[in-house]
């Protein structure tokens, strides 16, 4: 939508779970913390771990215990919501404007935001049902609202008057972000262009999902269209079939022969699937026209970092030009690309057989490791706490609080989904914001909200976040769950984005908490934290045995270090060129000449080889839409400030406290180059940006 009690430490630990989960494993000869153990344990409930707690539903939403309660949660907040729409319609231009719209978008953003996420993730194929069911309709009513002229009217009026220069500029700065939202709905256009906008919007969803579900299929050929030699590869010799379904899979294969048939096959150029993008294209192009834009990067890139597509081009192609003597040196123009994959996995996977390191890597090894950090840097804990029944969507769910260590104040809630599970899993690693903080009216605080010390003092909506991750099977009696290091540092990865969440979820307006930054931005605190995920002090404080205790070996640890920098030129090389491309196909008249030419007249080590049209399997062009450059510049920005405030010292609390005081809590309130500006001590440059990346990855990051 352009839409807690402060108690002593003896009580707040007499509050979290202890005793109730083993602190040793029944295996194990090393003793862990409360945390370390939590999470080499299997977090099914014991007998007793809820006492006697009443039942309650996902999230301590009580209604929310049965799937009705989703259609009740529905109801309500729609009602509240429309009774709003009434309220601030009718209100006089003034900072209460932006408060009430704030209030609606967050209302149905509670619903919209832990539906969708129950949708995805809930195990109970009825509860899934109607919390699909309350995310469409409340989608469908913020889709309403945002083409509202009575709302946008009164937003603008404010905006307008007066009493907007005299306004705070928290206020200034998210009336101005709604105002631009409202806008780039088309809302301001007349009624004529505005009907012909609902139009395109639609049309450009309908061809971005035919463009993604043609993306993602595998590709059929004909068993007599394989060269005789290479086709055990493929099918068992007894097979009987006439074709056979080829996807990237097959690029693993021992057979050279067969991986170059392979990765022909899957990446073939196919006609219809170009004229799907095409036209989707041309849609965005007719939407980015209507909207008085010259191109739809100039319109996607408004409400970003680098705010013009003139910026990410000089960033893209000095980077690019920075890394073209790492590949050359490195002989990637001689090498197949259907053999990147095959090397990098194959050689991966040897490593990862011979170094064994993952028994240095349990699951609550690796949560020490991040409570350590976030605990030096920030002064905050990481505090498993039990769950009542009801409360959490699968039992090998864990409910984590961060503990402000100065106050003992809770400043919010990660659920951790880490475990595979065999129905209703969302695949991929990523977090979900259930609930956005922001400051409160004290008589709008709830039992589930932050309570104000003095009378003086604010209360606070606690952030609620999910963590999801699929590192395997849950932890058995007699062995944890152990993890590769991509999943160390993917785990790292995602508790960047719950932190950024927490620690910057004390805003006055939830539209602008947390994470709801800018685009380019919201990486940045994610791809830092992999910083410390990668630095050998960080590891040694952590990777630990998990049955003797034993640090990782100091030869283990160069050889895991150094086999994780393999092919990161290749890596770093392949996302310039798919984001220069992504630029090319938003620019101006990107149709002007064939689709193949573009991406050919891009300079790389990954020339498309003939016959083949890797980018009709780029499926990052429907999401991401002109802004797939966004994990560069939030990985540069990371480097630099990781260069610069952490790389001598990744425990330095006085560095940590000035990130967390004058970056972090800011959540999209502030400028990032404005903060970004204030860490460093100066505006960084193209050359420094991309001079950071090269550090990185000459320093082994």
């Amino acid at each position: 939508m352009a839409f807690s009690t402060r108690i002593s430490r003896t009580q707040l630990f007499n509050r979290r779970i202890n005793s109730s989960r083993s602190v040793l494993l029944r295996s194990s000869v090393h003793t862990w913390s409360p945390l370390g153990s939590a999470f080499n344990a299997n977090p099914s409930p014991e007998p007793g771990t809820h006492g006697s707690s009443p039942y309650s539903g996902a999230f301590l939403y009580k209604q929310l215990s049965r799937p009705v309660g989703y259609t009740e949660f529905l109801e309500e907040s729609v009602a509240t919501a429309e009774r709003m729409v009434r309220e601030v319609v009718n209100t006089p231009p003034s900072e209460q404007v932006v408060q009430i719209i704030d209030d609606i978008s967050d209302t149905l953003c509670r619903v919209a935001d832990l539906s969708e996420f129950i949708r995805q993730a809930h195990p109970d194929v009825e509860f899934a049902r109607v919390a699909e069911h309350a995310s469409l309709s409340v989608s469908a009513l913020v889709e309403r609202l945002n083409t509202d002229p009575t709302i946008y009217r009164s937003l603008r009026r404010f905006v307008e008057s007066q009493g907007f220069l005299e306004s705070d500029s928290e206020t200034r700065v998210v009336a101005k972000l709604l105002l631009d939202e409202f806008e780039f709905s088309g809302i301001h256009l007349d009624s004529e262009s505005r009907r012909r906008f609902v139009a395109l919007a639609e049309r450009n969803v309908l061809l971005g999902n035919e463009f993604m579900r043609r993306s993602c299929l595998a590709t059929r050929v004909r068993v007599s269209a394989i060269p005789e030699a290479i086709r055990p590869c493929f099918l068992p010799s007894s097979s009987s079939s006439a074709s056979v379904t080829i996807d990237q899979r097959f690029y693993n294969v021992p057979s050279a022969e067969a991986r170059e048939f392979a990765y022909r096959a899957y990446l073939h150029s196919d006609a219809e699937t170009e004229t799907v993008l095409e036209s989707l294209l041309r849609n965005r192009c007719e939407i980015a026209t209507l909207t008085g834009f010259s191109s739809y990067a100039a319109r996607a890139l408004t409400a970003t970092m680098a705010g013009t597509p003139d910026y990410v081009a000089a960033f893209l192609e000095g980077l690019s030009d920075s890394l073209r003597p790492l590949w050359e040196a490195a002989g990637t123009r001689e090498t197949p690309p259907w053999e990147f994959v095959y090397l990098m996995n194959s050689r991966r996977t040897a490593d990862l057989a011979s170094f064994r390191t993952t028994p240095y890597f349990s699951v609550g090894s690796v949560m020490e490791g991040i409570n350590g950090v976030v605990a030096s840097l920030f002064n905050i804990e990481l505090v498993v706490e039990a769950v009542v029944p009801g409360e959490v969507w699968s039992p090998e769910v864990y409910k984590l609080a961060v503990v402000d260590r100065e106050t003992s104040e809770t400043l919010g809630l990660i659920y951790c989904d880490l475990f595979d599970r065999d129905v209703n899993k969302p695949p991929m690693d990523c977090h979900f914001t259930i609930r956005c903080g922001r400051q409160l009216p004290n008589s709008q605080a709830t039992t589930t909200d932050s309570k104000p010390t003095t009378t003086d003092s604010p209360s606070f909506q606690l952030p609620i976040v999910v963590i999801n991750v699929c590192l395997g099977r849950a932890p058995s009696p007699s062995c944890p769950t152990l993890l590769t290091f991509p999943s160390v540092s993917n785990l790292f990865h995602e508790f960047g984005h719950a932190i950024h969440s927490i620690l910057g979820g004390r805003t006055r307006y939830q539209h602008a908490s947390g994470t709801r930054c800018y685009g380019d931005f919201a990486e940045f605190p994610s791809t830092l934290m992999e910083h410390f995920a990668r630095d050998r002090r960080v590891l040694r404080s952590f990777a630990k045995h998990y049955h003797t205790g034993e640090t990782i070996p100091e030869p283990l640890l160069d050889k895991l270090l150094k086999s994780e920098n393999l092919f990161s030129s290749y890596e770093l090389s392949n996302q310039v060129h798919n984001s220069l491309l992504d630029q090319r196909l938003h620019g101006n008249d990107p149709l002007s000449r064939p689709i193949s030419e573009t991406a050919a007249s891009i300079d790389s080590p990954l020339a498309a080889v003939p016959g083949t049209a890797p980018y009709l399997r780029f499926s990052h062009l429907v999401g991401y839409g002109a802004r797939y450059y966004s994990y560069q510049l939030s990985r540069a920005l990371s480097a630099l400030v990781w260069q610069s405030c952490f790389a001598r010292d990744p425990f330095s609390g006085a560095q940590g406290d000035r990130l967390r005081r004058h970056l972090l809590a800011y959540g999209g309130t502030k400028d990032p180059w404005e903060l970004v500006s204030g860490i460093l001590g100066y505006t960084p440059s193209h050359a420094d940006l991309v001079n950071s990346l090269i550090t990185d990855h000459n320093s082994g990051f």
